[in-house]
Parts: C-alpha cells; structure tokens; sequence
C-alpha cells in the first residue's frame, strides 16, 4: 500500500480550525439565543446544530488515519453502538434496573458510590463490553490504530446522546451553551476513549496476555471517567448553564490534556505499524468481562436494595414509632405533626410527606370519596387529590431542601386515616411530573405505625 503524506488535511487541524470557529461564532453571535424545544422546528433547529461539532469530531478521527482509513460504514456502526451505550446500558440498566438516580441522595457514602458507579463505572463498561464485542472481533480492526478510531467514535456517540438528552429535558436551550457543552464533551469522552482503544489495539495483534490489556483498558477508562466526574462535582461545573469561568477553564484544560496524550498515541500507532489482512474473530467472552459482568450486577442490586430499605422512625414527643424509605429525610417534627423530604437528583423541587396526628375520641372522617369498607390495616380512609402553590420555605410548615422561600405548583394526595378515636392526616407532595405511588407509601407507613412507643 502506497504511503499517504502527513498534510494539512489528514492530521485533523483543519477540523479542530472548524470547531474554534464555530466556537467563536457562538460566543459572538448565539450568546443570547435560546430556541424552545416544544415545538419540531424548534427541536429539528437543534438536532441540526448539535449535529454540526459532532460530524467535525468524527471527521477528525475518521481522516487522521491516513494509511487505511476505516470503511464508511464501520464508522458510522461505531457512532450508533455510542448512542446505544448510553441508551442501554445507562438509561436502562443504570436507571431502570440498578436506578441510580435514586442513589444520590444526602447520605455520607451514597453520593460517592452514585458518582463512581453511575458516571465512571456505567460509562467505562458500556464502551468497554460494545469495543470488545461488537468491534473488537471484526476484520475491519486490522491495525493497531483502529481500535483507537473506533472507541473515539463510540465516546462521540454516547456524548452526543448525553448531551441530548439534557437539552430534550429543558423548557429551552441556549445554543452558546449548547454548542459549548458538545465541543467539551465530545472532546473529553472521544479522548478518553481512545486510551481504552490503544489496549484494544495491543490485544488484538498481540498472541499473548490479551486478558491482561483488557484489564489495563478498563482501569484507565473506569478512572479517567471517575477523576472527571469528582472533579466536576468539586467545582460545581453545569457547562449549560455556568457562569463560573474559573471552573470551565479548569474543565476545558484536563480535557485537553487527555485529548493531547491521545493524540500522540495516534501519531505514534500509524508511524509504527502497517495494515495488514486479518480474520474476524469468533465470539469468545474472556474472564475480565465475565468477572466484570458478575461485578458490576452484584455491586448494583446490592447498592439498590440498600437504598430502597427502609428506616424505622421514631417521636418521643408523639410517642409513635413507623416506617419510612430511607431516602426521606427528616425536615421537622412538633407536637402535632412531622416533615419529611426527598430530593430527587435532577429535579429542581424535593417530594415531601407531612403527617399529622390526632388522638381524640371525637373525631369523624369526612370526605370527597369516604366509604366506610374502604381501610388501609385498620383504618377507614378518605383521599383529596388537589393541585395548588406550595411554598418550600421552612416557617410555612411545608418544608423543603431546595430554593427556600420559592412557590412551585405540587400535586397534594391528602389521606385522612381513623380508628378508634385516633385520626392520621398523611400529605404526599410532589412536583405534577413525579410518579411514585402515594397510596403504597402511606400503606407502609400505616402498616407499621405503633403508638405510645
């Protein structure tokens, strides 16, 4: 095969010109812009501009490969198998089976374990499993240097996705601060990404200690991809929103250097070696993705099941005892009533629960919906669902941990409970697009409700 020269095009500066300018043309021009995405033009408008930094990112990984670019295709499959990382293994298995989101609430090490398992660990194995499974195998992997053109590729598409599925979840979207968060996310995932790649690409042309570069790729991934995270969160950095210019900086230059260190192990790959014919590979699951497989399901069901227990709450001033899910926390507690709140990760407004109790031989249930064969363990019961303000500040007796003072509108589920001269008043609070079931945590909490304690 013909040597191809190193030239203006196919060293990728030309695409990293694009992305300044675009950059530029942003700050300058689209500062102020903001589009809704309610409606499809609005979100077609959108679509199209996220998709302009992300085409230039894989065009400078796809060109860069100057002795035996990558087919087409190939490229184009690695871009999707990113979009279905994030799709399948975060948003399915990380939300749906392990829920994740549930972890990041205000205890001491739940925090910690949400930031190493849900945003370095998820990410490292979704990249790692589609690489070693789907790529990885394939005739089309027939130098070193493509396992790092292709796990680029991968990064791009799980950035991309990530990124878009912020921006469909706001009301409206600032294309300066869109187009800023795509550039760094799509240059810090691809970068990182290419580490992984460099071990992929000594294991597949390597007849010995295969395991053992898998092992490597996974570690650098799973401990870049934690190192950002920590340091994303010690500096508070919300890129689509943030005005702090100091910890944008911060994230902008650790973005670089792993961008740097993968470029030069590109450079170096396509100088040193030549492409050569190779066979596809038959599929075989090797025992760093076995043992990872059976890690990763223990560790997440187990965190779960630790999240989801529940707590025994007891008042010494309302002499009652019950049960509630860990994850609400204490807001107040008086003679006659108790708070408690949740909040939920990504949501502005917590979910709060106040009950009240009353014990006295004359009270009576009336309600909307009272029906005397309607009990939950003992008590008749009668609900009042309404929909109005409610304010989070503590001295309102409606107590919250976020925006102190501010009006949001809540659904209100008010069960009014009674036996035996003892009357239970349970309000379940939440934002109107949360949805976990008021009826199933009041029967929990009433189930397991014992006086004079």
């Amino acid at each position: 095969m013909a040597k191809s020269k190193v030239n203006f095009l196919n060293t990728g500066v030309l695409n990293i010109i694009f992305l300044g300018i675009l950059y530029a043309i942003s700050y300058f021009l689209l500062k102020d812009v903001a589009i809704g995405i309610h409606s499809i033009w609005g979100t077609l408008v959108i679509l199209v501009i996220a998709l302009v930094p992300t085409v230039l990112w894989v065009l400078f990984y796809y060109v860069i490969d100057r002795k035996d670019p990558e087919p087409v295709f190939m490229i184009v499959a690695a871009f999707i198998a990113g979009i279905v990382c994030k799709l399948i293994f975060h948003d399915f298995i990380g939300k749906v089976l392990f829920d994740v989101e549930a972890w990041n609430i205000n205890e001491t090490a739940i925090p910690f374990l949400f930031t190493l398992f849900a945003r370095g660990l998820l990410p490292a194995l979704s990249i790692f499993f589609i690489l070693r499974y789907v790529i990885y195998p394939s005739k089309y992997f027939n130098e070193p240097v493509d396992g790092m053109i292709y796990s680029a590729v991968i990064g791009i598409g799980y950035a991309f996705t990530m990124t878009m599925s912020e921006v469909f979840t706001a009301q409206s979207v600032s294309l300066y601060y869109l187009l800023f968060t795509l550039i760094l996310k799509l240059l810090l995932f691809s970068s990182c990404c290419t580490l992984i790649g460099y071990y992929f690409g000594v294991a597949r042309f390597k007849e010995e200690k295969k395991e053992l570069y898998f092992g490597i790729s996974l570690i650098i991934l799973f401990v870049v991809f934690s190192l950002y995270a920590f340091f994303d969160n010690t500096f508070k950095i919300n890129i689509q929103t943030s005005s702090d210019f100091t910890a944008i900086i911060l994230t902008l230059v650790f973005s670089i250097v792993i961008f740097a260190v993968a470029y030069i192990l590109i450079q170096r790959s396509i100088a040193k070696h030549e492409a050569k014919e190779v066979k596809a590979l038959p599929f075989s699951i090797d025992k760093v993705s076995l043992i990872t497989l059976i890690v990763i399901l223990v560790l997440g069901m187990g965190i779960r099941v630790f999240i989801e227990r529940d707590k025994t709450f007891v008042s010494y001033d309302n002499k009652i005892s019950f049960h509630i899910p860990a994850a609400y926390k204490l807001d107040s507690e008086n003679n006659d009533s108790i708070s408690f709140s949740r909040q939920i990760p990504g949501d502005v407004y917590p979910v709060m629960i106040k009950i009240a109790f009353i014990q006295d031989e004359t009270v009576i249930l009336v309600g909307a919906d009272f029906e005397k064969d309607k009990m939950i363990a003992g008590y008749n019961f009668s609900l009042d669902i309404k929909r109005e303000p409610v304010n989070t500040n503590p001295q309102t007796g409606l107590l919250g941990k976020s925006r102190q003072g501010e009006i949001f509108s809540a659904n209100i589920f008010e069960y009014n409970l009674i036996k035996e001269g003892k009357k239970i008043i349970v309000s379940f609070i939440s934002p109107f697009d949360y949805h976990e079931d008021p009826f199933a945590l009041v029967t929990k909490i009433v189930q397991s409700l014992k006086w004079e304690v």
